[in-house]
């Protein structure tokens, strides 16, 4: 805990014979959540997964006709949305990434936080300021302004880092979702068009033999 006020003190450099030094305490730290906050914010209004969802439709519709043939045509479109999705598996993971950074530099702030409400309460109890009765009073009710505004740039922090924290395991799961689709649907996709395209040859061949059955007749007589 002495540690603790120690810090705060050194990284304030404390004057409190001195209103501004008051009414500066602790403005990094809500400088810090204040910035953080704007940066996340704009990362998180930025993706937008209106183009994956139109693949899992696209991709749903694909594996829901049983009684038709998947068109060779697919094949392509498959293989069009398999590169997409890679790009957008990694994005994302990068994403996740950024936001886990993120959420322990809120998290970091948060307890810089802790630790200059702590000192600032500390120095009100322990009466460290001089002068007449005016300005202690004075010094005082600034002192005590500033740890409530402290403590709802805390509450905040807290609030912003389950924010983050959410949006990472949003982006986690649209990870896994893509991937199983890479590595498990496109694969049997591409397994039933291969027996459909198969049973396509087969149907031709016949067709073929059909048409041709009166030659090859003649051709088989010697």
């Amino acid at each position: 805990m002495k540690d603790d006020k120690r810090k705060a003190q050194e990284r304030n450099n404390i004057k409190f014979h001195d209103m501004s030094s008051i009414l500066n305490f602790g403005l990094g730290s809500q400088n810090g959540v204040a910035d953080l906050n704007r940066v996340t914010t704009k990362i998180i209004k930025s993706r937008e997964y209106d183009e994956l969802m139109e693949m899992f439709k696209e991709l749903s519709s694909f594996a829901s006709n049983e009684g038709e043939e998947l068109l060779p045509e697919r094949e392509k479109r498959m293989d069009e949305m398999e590169e997409v999705m890679k790009r957008l598996h990694m994005e994302i993971l990068k994403e996740k990434q950024l936001l886990q950074e993120l959420r322990h530099t809120n998290d970091f702030y948060a307890r810089r936080l802790d630790e200059e409400i702590l000192y600032a309460e500390g120095w009100i109890k322990a009466g460290s300021v001089g002068g007449s009765t005016v300005d202690i009073r004075d010094r005082i009710r600034a002192m005590e302004k500033r740890i409530q505004e402290l403590r709802t740039t805390r509450t905040v922090a807290d609030s912003f880092s389950a924010q983050i924290k959410l949006s990472e395991d949003n982006c986690g799961s649209m990870a896994d979702r893509i991937w199983k689709i890479l590595v498990d649907v496109l694969p049997l996709l591409r397994g039933r068009l291969a027996v459909q395209t198969n049973k396509q040859t087969q149907t031709e061949v016949r067709r073929l033999l059909r048409e041709n059955e009166s030659e090859l007749k003649r051709l088989s007589v010697r």
